[in-house]
Order: structure tokens, then sequence, then C-alpha cells
């Protein structure tokens, strides 16, 4: 199956085989996104680590939300760039199915009790601060954003 996902022609494969891969390959990971899920919400917290982690995550996060799939500041390929291996409709759709990726993501993080549990303290600073948005997931996603943004600037704790 990986060997079919990687083959960028197809090269070897007819019609009728590429169709049964690509429904085999939706389906795998449509089941796998679901199964994902429920360890999400089941695991204990001491597995969720193992599992879900920046070293296992930033992967997929990469090839979800970078529209050319390069990763932040090196050789990102610009409009043009990309209009060359795909036309404008593929474009379009790509960047609507991104977009309402990232929409999707921002509410569930920055909802605000979720926000709250996450970064408590940040929150409470950004409210009282005046700083809630018309737009209250950004408000949320601000919290999460600096608290994590402080713990990448700080040194491992003995």
């Amino acid at each position: 199956m990986k060997q079919y996902v990687l083959n960028k022609e197809k090269n070897g494969y007819n019609k009728e085989i590429q169709n049964v891969y690509n429904n085999r390959l939706r389906a795998y990971a449509i089941q796998a996104l679901k199964d994902l899920a429920l360890l999400a919400d089941k695991l204990p917290e001491a597995e969720q680590a193992q599992v879900f982690n920046n070293n296992t995550m930033a992967p997929l996060f990469q090839s979800l939300f970078s529209f050319s799939g390069d990763k932040p500041g090196h050789n990102l390929q610009t409009i043009e760039d990309l209009s060359k291996k795909m036309d404008q409709e593929q474009l379009q759709k790509r960047r609507s199915r991104i977009l309402l990726l990232c929409y999707e993501t921002v509410n569930v993080i920055g909802d605000t009790m979720n926000a709250h549990n996450i970064a408590p303290y940040e929150m409470s600073i950004l409210l009282n601060a005046g700083q809630n948005d018309a737009l209250p997931a950004l408000t949320g996603t601000k919290a999460v954003y600096l608290k994590g943004f402080g713990l990448h600037q700080l040194p491992p704790r003995a």
C-alpha cells in the first residue's frame, strides 16, 4: 500500500487497481482517524503522552495545515510555483479544505472553557486586560499560544 501511495505517476497500476487502492486507502484512513479519536478520548494520560506528543503529531500537523507540505520557513512555495503544479480549481479546493480544518481546529482550541482549562493563567490575564475579542475563539487561541510559547522557552526541569 505504501509503495502505491509513494508512486506519484501510479506506474504499473491500471485504473481498476487504482480505484481499488484508493477506496481501501480512504476506508483505512477514516477508520484510523476514528480509532485515534477513541484513543484520545479514552486512554489514560500516561499512555496518551506516549502516543500524542510533539514528535508524533508535528509531522501530521505539518502535512495537514501547510499549503504545500513544506516546513514553515523552509523552501515555501509561492502561489505562482504552486500554480505551475496545480490548476486553479485544484488550488482552490486545497485552500478550502485546509481553511476548514484550520477553522475547526481554532474553534476547538480556542473554545473559552477549553482554553481556560489548558491555559488558565493566560486566559485570565487576557480576559482581565479586556482582550475579549468579538470572536471568542481568538482570545482562547491567544491564551493557549502564549502558554505554549512559554513552554518552548523554558529549560527542561530536572
